[in-house]
């Protein structure tokens, strides 16, 4: 026979005798680049997310960082990186203050114009008001004074904590004399719980969203306070470490969450405040502790947006990705890259589809039908015959 018979496969129509390393070939190339191009879409997301500032700040605090071995007799400064007057000559200008002045400044009197009120440290009393507090533990009988002390200089000095303060871009017109714009320390819960000894005492600035908030009755103090609100929130920078405010009023919206809630997704708030030390409580997965802020709580209707995610200011740009965490570069980016590989996804399937096809017209080609195949055997088997006949002719 001219043309031998081919068997085809009975799963594909395939030659068993043919080579298939071709089509494999191409085919394998095809599911590499599809791979490699999914591959080249996630890392650009990756790369989009790791230069968000939001994702480190859980691990690393906030934007401002203090100096943890100041120069000896040197307070921490208020985040411009700039030393201030050593203890040593605060404690001199304190020694000059009238004792009529250091008594209305204790007893709730206006301070000396001058005075700065930022440098909590400069006054003799809170300073030992703040050594009595006992870090890391529940409420103690040392901790009453400080924490009253504070909460008349957060009623008596509402600029010092205001948004303005913690935000002084945001302020529209310049400070006037005796106020600190630059006194506050933007910070995350996890630097307060590392680090108490270094912030305790100075003012702090962070963002979150009310969870529970209580009045609670004060005790017998100097300072004339009735009540204080204790109101736990949750960071907004995505930390799950509760902190817990200590503020002389809150708005009617953070006052209706009530003592016994636990909310997700609170009212969201600013606080502006002195931390005062780490609070023991007793949470789900067992002893834990929480900063105590003691200051001025702004709801987000009074901070302008200034509490927007991560606290970063009311300066920050809404357009920001690193402010709305996936924002719309990211989004476009993945959705990019899924047309991407859906496309890619239905050529290679086009191209598979086509190589059959071709693949089996080729075989059909090159493969003999029933009626030829009869055919050439007929015509063979009546060349035989007439040979036959004709041997025998001549042998007869």
């Amino acid at each position: 026979m001219d043309n031998p018979v081919r068997i085809p496969s009975e799963f594909n129509d395939d030659n068993l005798y043919r080579s298939r390393h071709g089509r494999e070939s191409s085919t394998g190339s095809m599911r590499r680049l599809f791979r490699l191009v999914i591959g080249l879409a996630l890392v650009v997301v990756v790369m989009k997310q790791a230069s968000q500032e939001a994702v480190y700040r859980p691990f690393f605090g906030g934007a401002s960082t203090v100096d943890q071995n100041p120069p000896p007799g040197y307070r921490i400064g208020g985040g411009n990186g700039q030393l201030e007057i050593p203890m040593n000559q605060a404690a001199s200008k304190l020694d000059a203050v009238s004792a009529d002045d250091a008594q209305a400044l204790a007893g709730g009197g206006q301070p000396e114009r001058g005075l700065p009120d930022d440098d909590l440290l400069a006054s003799d009393l809170l300073a030992k008001d703040l050594a009595k507090v006992v870090d890391g533990s529940v409420w103690r009988g040392g901790d009453n004074d400080a924490l009253y002390r504070l909460l008349d200089r957060a009623t008596r000095y509402p600029d010092a904590y205001s948004i303005q303060a913690a935000y002084p871009r945001a302020a529209p017109t310049a400070p006037s004399d005796g106020d600190s714009q630059s006194g506050v320390s933007r910070v995350a819960v996890v630097p307060l719980l590392q680090q108490p000894d270094v912030f305790r005492g100075h003012r702090v600035a962070i963002a979150g969203k009310v969870s529970r908030a209580q009045r609670i009755e004060s005790g017998p103090n100097d300072f004339g306070i009735s009540g204080y609100w204790q109101v736990w929130l949750r960071p907004i920078d995505g930390a799950d470490r509760p902190f817990v405010a200590i503020v002389p009023k809150v708005t009617s919206r953070i006052a209706a969450v009530g003592p016994d809630a636990t909310l997700e997704d609170g009212p969201p708030a600013q606080l502006v405040g002195v931390f005062l030390k780490r609070l023991a409580y007793q949470s789900s997965v067992g002893a834990d502790l929480a900063p105590v802020i003691v200051g001025r709580l702004h709801a987000e209707q009074d901070s302008e947006g200034s509490n927007r995610a991560n606290g970063n200011g009311p300066q920050a740009n809404d357009s920001d990705p690193s402010q709305q965490g996936l924002g719309g570069a990211v989004w476009a980016a993945i959705a990019a890259a899924c047309v991407l590989g859906v496309l890619l996804a239905a050529f290679a399937t086009w191209r598979s589809r086509l190589m059959t096809q071709h693949g089996r017209q080729l075989r059909a080609a090159g493969r003999p039908t029933n009626d030829s195949f009869l055919q050439q055997l007929s015509t063979n088997g009546d060349d035989k015959a007439d040979g036959d006949h004709a041997e025998h002719g001549e042998n007869g």
